[in-house]
Order: structure tokens, then sequence, then C-alpha cells
């Protein structure tokens, strides 16, 4: 399996931990990640399980491990995020239905 789509599969599930956190609609990106490939996957079906570490002020990090499907850690995975100051970005805003 390409290692981007392990890193996007990590990093997603980092942000779904956060998005369980913190208020609907608040607006925050990716700033960096870190990650070790432990070996590759060849076939089959991959999870990942995430958490969130910490935050301070605006800052959050987290951390994820992609399992294959024998259950055998094949990613570790770390990313901080910066939530915005603002819940409009680039002319983008959320009405309510």
């Amino acid at each position: 399996m390409h290692g981007g789509a392990l890193l996007s599969l990590a990093d997603t599930a980092v942000v779904m931990a956060i998005k369980s956190l913190l208020p609907p609609k608040t607006h925050f990106g990716t700033i960096s990640v870190e990650a070790e490939f432990l070996c590759p996957v060849k076939k089959g079906i991959v999870t990942a399980k995430a958490k969130v570490l910490g935050r301070k002020d605006r800052i959050l990090t987290g951390q994820a491990t992609v399992f294959n499907e024998e259950g055998r850690a094949v990613l570790e995975f770390q990313s901080t995020f910066k939530i915005a100051r603002d819940s409009e970005i680039r002319d983008i805003t959320f009405s309510e239905p």
C-alpha cells in the first residue's frame, strides 16, 4: 500500500479524535507531522487508532497507529494542529440549516 495513503489515514484518524473534543464547526489544520513506517502493507485492510495527546492554547498534538489486518502496527504517527482564530476562513462561512 502506498505510504501516502497510510499517512492520510493516520492524519484523518487524529482529526476525528480532535473533532470529538472541540465545539462543532471549529476550524483547525495540520501544521506538522512525523511518521515512522514499521513494515510494508502488501494486501488487506488497514485500520487506525488515534488519540489527542494534549492541548496548549490553540495548539493540539495527536498520535495514531495504523494496523494491518493481522493487528500488527505498520505506522506510528504524530501530528500537531492549530485551531483557527475565527470560524470564517477565506470567505467560507457556515450557515445554519
